[in-house]
């Protein structure tokens, strides 16, 4: 007996057995690595295709057919790493899911459903993390697969753990330049930008700064760290004289060092208060964050000033 496809069923006649407890075909494959791999159904019959890859040796790329499929065929995906992350791509025939790292000697797993034109990812998991529709569950919480927010500089990591409208964006500087200093005995304050909210309505709640580390070459200067919506400029020594230049996190005192000064950190809610002023940022505020020094510098203060740590901001998109 055959079963040739046709446009209405997957099968020309009813498969040996019949009626309601027909079991599916369930079709397991054990591929070997290779730096690319095109995936094709053995049997043109197969509902559902489970595939367990030999461990990657390297990293790979996938290709699978969609011609043979059915719509919400499933795909089931295993991948092992050796000792070394290897990144999985996939390419012609699958959708939703660019790629995914198999951290070093653990184990990955990629679901798929077919939508009648490409296989359509589902969810994935990486060493106990899942992910799914733009989310990753894991045990630090729910994560943005892509972040909301964004960094123009390379010294900023950006992690994000939302529901899709409440938002803790935690950001790592390393080595971030806050400004350069201007080699003179006077006063001078400098900013750069470190974060930038989505487009839109949004209510800021909170800000953090939590063991920030300022560096910078020559004497030591005792000066003022805050997060402002305007960059600090000119010859001033406090940040306080000009409202956005804080209006995010009210300065605190931060002392510079040769190889990084004390550790500094804060909890605060907008300068004007929760619901006033920045903190209602509506579509026409300033959604870039400034992190911004000021003091009283040294001839000797020459390079750049910069900052390392943790910043974290909390906010609602509305």
């Amino acid at each position: 007996m055959s079963y040739t496809k046709n446009p209405a069923y997957r099968y020309a006649t009813e498969p040996a057995g019949g009626g309601p407890n027909t079991i599916p075909c369930r079709e397991i494959q054990n591929i070997a690595y290779a730096a690319a791999i095109a995936i094709v159904a053995i049997d043109s019959r197969s509902e559902e295709i489970l595939i367990d890859f030999a461990k990657l040796t390297g990293n790979t790329t996938l290709t699978i057919d969609t011609t043979n499929p059915y719509k919400l065929d499933r795909l089931i995906l295993n991948f092992a790493a050796d000792t070394t992350n290897r990144t999985v791509t996939f390419s012609t025939g699958f959708a939703g899911l660019a790629s995914i790292t198999v951290n070093a000697s653990t184990t990955a797993q990629a679901l798929f459903i077919f939508d009648g034109t490409n296989w359509s990812a589902i969810g994935s998991t990486i060493t106990g993390t899942i992910t799914t529709s733009g989310l990753s569950v894991g045990t630090g919480g729910v994560t943005n697969t892509t972040n909301l927010g964004t960094t123009p500089v390379g010294t900023v990591s950006i992690k994000e753990y939302s529901n899709g409208r409440e938002v803790v964006a935690v950001l790592t500087l390393t080595n971030f330049i806050v400004g350069a200093n201007a080699s003179a005995a006077a006063a001078l304050g400098i900013g750069n930008i470190f974060y930038a909210m989505p487009a839109g309505q949004e209510l800021e709640l909170v800000y953090g700064l939590d063991g920030i580390v300022v560096t910078s070459a020559g004497t030591a200067v005792t000066g003022v760290l805050g997060i402002g919506s305007v960059i600090a400029s000119g010859a001033v020594s406090v940040l306080s004289g000009t409202a956005t230049f804080q209006d995010r996190f009210a300065g605190v005192a931060a002392t510079t060092g040769a190889s990084g000064g004390a550790a500094v950190s804060g909890l605060k809610a907008a300068t004007a208060g929760i619901g006033t002023g920045i903190a209602l940022n509506v579509a026409a505020s300033v959604k870039n964050f400034f992190l911004n020094f000021a003091g009283t510098m040294n001839a000797n203060n020459t390079g750049n000033l910069t900052a390392s740590g943790t910043i974290v901001v909390k906010y609602t998109i509305m």
